[in-house]
């Protein structure tokens, strides 16, 4: 049974992600996930929560990381930032706006229907405004 929670890194499919994504280290692996939302009818879960930790890692490359950012095994958070702060572009940007956006809609999404039912959705959409305050 995996763990699960309503912050970006506080379930395994983030974690998950987030290793993944050191042992790529490559830039267009983030950019994917978030344009997955966007080309997505239906967002399952975890392609939503794997935008939202691409979006993190994306606001931790621009200086903002969270508070609870995860330690990494082969970068700090400073080699994160000087490696990848060139690759964040306007394009990318507005990628990550759309993203959150459809990330956070009602319909055909279901982490805001697995949210609702477990009545948390108040609380996630504060950790979301949260998130694009630091990307924006």
């Amino acid at each position: 049974m995996g763990t699960w929670g309503i912050k970006p890194f506080e379930n395994d499919t983030a974690l998950d992600f987030l290793a993944e994504f050191e042992e790529n280290k490559t830039f267009s692996f983030l950019r994917r996930a978030v344009e997955v939302v966007i080309t997505d009818d239906y967002l399952e879960s975890g392609i939503v929560i794997e935008a939202i930790a691409a979006l993190e890692i994306i606001a931790a490359i621009k200086g903002n990381a969270t508070d609870d950012f995860p330690d990494m095994e082969t970068l700090t958070l400073d080699e994160l930032e000087e490696k990848y702060n060139s690759k964040i572009s306007n394009y990318l940007m507005d990628l990550c706006e759309d993203a959150i956006g459809i990330i956070t809609r009602s319909e055909d999404n279901e982490m805001v229907d697995l949210l609702e039912e477990a009545d948390a959705l108040e609380e996630w959409i504060e950790v979301i405004e949260d998130l694009n305050e630091r990307l924006f």
